[in-house]
């Protein structure tokens, strides 16, 4: 891919939602992305995982183990989880998963232009951090999953990465609300949306990482509860699009939260990653 692997790789999750009438390929446990439905022709150079394409590690991929770090009993610093994750990071070829709620936190990539900081009036901190993109909010009843794990025992692809990571949020999306199709991704850009037709576009969650000599840091965040749009306060316009705003996973049904969501995302992550906790 023409990339140094050995300097910092930072990728930022932008996405947009899916028009009724467009090409919509929701994935689900068991369903991959059809080969007629890529994200451009076949006549391109780009590799599948570029283009959007999930390619799940075979199933004799030897099971991994993940040391699992849960900070869910009460809101977390973000300061905190920085280090930590940071101080993981130096362990070369230990796997570890952190699962977190953060207390109220923007944090803001090495492209966010002024107009996209928050108010000055704000009382909720802003934290620079090294990853691409713009300004995100953190806060209850959003789930954060920050995978530090180390490519080489997986698959040494920073593409495939990022769908495996779409892959765990799409399908716990689609377990949470119950239904099958509901959660989906659109041409060209990966995401975790959602489509009403009566109340409009909605954005549920993102992903932003950072690797450096195959060691991953940051990770997925997913808006449950109504409370997790508190921080975005109608002036952060997910991945820039006008017409979709921030939505949450109760708004399409009506589950158990964050506790119930971080059950099945943690089992789906084993899924996709072929690991075991300890």
């Amino acid at each position: 891919m023409g990339m140094q692997y050995s300097r910092f790789i930072t990728l930022l999750f932008a996405a947009v939602l899916l028009a009724p009438n467009s090409a919509y390929t929701p994935r689900v446990t068991g369903l991959r992305r059809p080969s007629s439905i890529l994200f451009c022709s076949s006549s391109s150079s780009r590799p599948p995982q570029a283009l959007g394409v999930y390619d799940p590690l075979p199933s004799s991929h030897p099971t991994r183990t993940v040391t699992l770090h849960d900070y869910t009993s009460s809101p977390s610093s973000y300061a905190d989880i920085l280090e930590l994750q940071e101080h993981l990071l130096t362990g070369e070829d230990e796997d570890h998963l952190i699962v977190t709620i953060h207390e109220p936190t923007y944090t803001t990539g090495t492209s966010t232009p002024p107009s996209h900081l928050p108010p000055p009036s704000s009382p909720t901190p802003t934290i620079p951090i090294k990853r691409g993109g713009s300004i995100t909010y953190h806060g209850p009843g959003q789930l954060v999953l920050y995978p530090i794990l180390s490519l080489s025992n997986y698959k040494k692809d920073v593409h495939w990465y990022i769908r495996a990571l779409e892959e765990v949020s799409l399908r716990a999306g689609n377990l949470y609300v119950e239904e099958e199709e509901v959660v989906g991704v659109r041409e060209g850009f990966t995401g975790i949306f959602y489509e009403d037709e009566n109340r409009g576009k909605f954005k549920i969650g993102q992903v932003g990482v950072r690797i450096k000599k195959w060691r991953t840091m940051h990770g997925v965040s997913v808006n449950v509860e109504g409370v997790a749009l508190e921080g975005f306060e109608g002036w952060i316009k997910p991945c820039g699009i006008e017409d979709v705003e921030a939505g949450y996973l109760d708004g399409i049904r009506k589950g158990g939260g964050v506790e119930e969501f971080k059950g099945i995302v943690l089992e789906v992550f084993k899924d996709v990653f072929k690991c075991e906790y300890v």
